[in-house]
């Protein structure tokens, strides 16, 4: 079985193990976590090394995709916002809520 190979940046990886890192991302998981998933259909699984520079890929998408959606969220927000009237000093302005909430387990992502 052959993996394609996807270009990130400035560097290259394997789409399959990729998409097995990024699983492991969403599910909280990490290098032996994927290695025990790996083994039990008697593949190899990376190294923790390679793991990490898939992981550090991945953080670099999501901070793109991420950073796409709240310029276009911002840029709605203020759209509505100037459709509504609300303005301050000349500024369009919202109305933030945020609840204080803080993760107590963190898997750097």
């Amino acid at each position: 079985m052959t993996s394609e190979e996807v270009e990130i940046g400035n560097s290259k990886a394997f789409q399959v193990n990729l998409q097995a890192v990024w699983g492991e991302c969403v599910r909280g998981g990490g290098t032996y976590s994927l290695e025990d998933s790996i083994a039990t259909l008697g593949m190899p699984s990376l190294t923790h090394k390679s793991f990490q520079r898939y992981e550090n890929m991945i953080g670099e998408i999501w901070e793109s995709m991420m950073q796409e959606q709240m310029i276009q969220a911002g840029q709605e927000e203020r759209e509505a916002a100037i459709a509504r009237g609300d303005f301050h000093e000349g500024v369009p302005f919202i109305t933030v809520i945020v609840d204080g909430g803080w993760s107590k387990r963190s898997h750097r992502h």
